[in-house]
């Protein structure tokens, strides 16, 4: 792993240069900085603002908080703006440390952004649990629907009336969910049918990323002799040479016969010649040929020990012959945009959710 470390650096090793570099020599001396759009900071992070707060006379941070929580003494993991009180108190601290002035803080309590009254409401109550009745709620409503998918569908046609006929745009628009992760699959399909162009901000995981699932196969191929859930791990990732039809044929072959381990090297493979015939098994001899073609190179060097760059180079071989299916899908995707559209500016963005 030592030719990683002389070539590549993560962003968190970049943060720890960037602290490490930053000296009274680099021209920072009557310069201030501004710290903007943090909800919290990672300790590398932290370890930059010790020495902007160290090299700079003025380092302004803002921060997502109200005043009430700005100043309280306690606050809950479950309250909404704890990630930022806590990102204040460890600067607080951070500051004292050093011996740093903090001046008193400036607190915006006026809302800009929202252009009606009952939106500046609502914002400014939220997290209230009190009832506070609200004269003017001409821009809020609320919909009761059946299902998730009715849910989604009203919002859709919804957003479908506001482009077309209000002249909004779809970048302007956004629905909001705290469970994502139940309204999905159901976003994804129902917004393509309206022909809404979206982008899903939700966390996914990454070992389900078919790249992922492709190396860490590949690996476990090697290191445990082909076993039968590392190849099928491998030629399901939807990126090997195979199509699921020809890995469906393969895959039943195998577990017929009990093919696995030292049987994948075997030149040819003639298990049940009488029973399935020579033409399937000449079929057969194709796919596994084509599934071990990109090993070959791997295999003549198998009795050694590997340096890790030559796994690396085997990986990249592997990649030439991955053919990626056209139904394979992971992460972000942009739909088409609707034709009836009429709203300008809706050709150049999409929204997003």
């Amino acid at each position: 792993m030592d030719f990683l470390k002389k070539d590549y650096i993560s962003g968190d090793e970049m943060l720890g240069l960037l602290a490490e570099r930053l000296d009274k020599n680099a021209g920072f001396g009557q310069t201030e900085f501004w710290l903007d759009g943090f909800y919290g900071f990672t300790p590398q992070e932290f370890g930059v603002i010790r020495r902007l707060l160290l090299l700079s006379p003025q380092v302004t941070i803002t921060l997502p908080i109200d005043r009430n929580t700005f100043y309280g003494a306690f606050l809950p993991p479950s309250a909404p703006f704890f990630g930022s009180w806590r990102a204040k108190q460890k600067l607080m601290e951070l500051a004292r440390e050093l011996g740093a002035d903090c001046p008193p803080p400036v607190i915006l309590e006026e809302n800009h952004r929202a252009e009606t009254a009952a939106l500046r409401e609502l914002e400014r109550n939220y997290f209230y649990a009190f009832f506070k009745k609200c004269a003017i709620a001409e821009s809020v409503h609320i919909t009761a629907c059946p299902t998730i998918q009715d849910e989604i569908r009203f919002a859709a046609g919804k957003i479908l009336r506001l482009a077309r006929e209000d002249g909004c745009r779809f970048r302007d628009m956004a629905i909001v969910t705290n469970v994502m992760e139940t309204y999905e699959n159901s976003f994804r399909s129902i917004l393509e049918e309206y022909r809404i162009p979206c982008f899903l901000d939700s966390r996914r995981n990454t070992a389900a990323h078919p790249l992922i699932i492709l190396l860490s196969s590949l690996l476990d191929i090697l290191v445990y002799d082909f076993k039968y859930e590392a190849v099928f791990s491998y030629l399901k990732s939807g990126l090997a040479p195979l199509t699921t039809e020809e890995t469906d044929l393969l895959e039943n072959y195998v577990l017929a016969y009990g093919i696995r381990g030292y049987k994948w090297k075997k030149k040819t493979w003639e298990y049940g010649l009488s029973r399935e015939g020579a033409e399937t098994l000449e079929q057969i001899q194709a796919l596994k040929e084509r599934v071990m073609q990109p090993f070959a190179p791997f295999l003549a060097l198998s009795k050694t020990k590997i340096p890790f760059e030559n796994f690396l180079l085997f990986c990249g071989s592997i990649w030439k012959h991955c053919t990626p299916r056209s139904n394979w899908r992971y992460g972000r995707k942009r739909l088409p945009l609707p034709e009836t559209s009429t709203a300008p500016g809706n050709t150049a963005k999409s929204g997003s959710l």
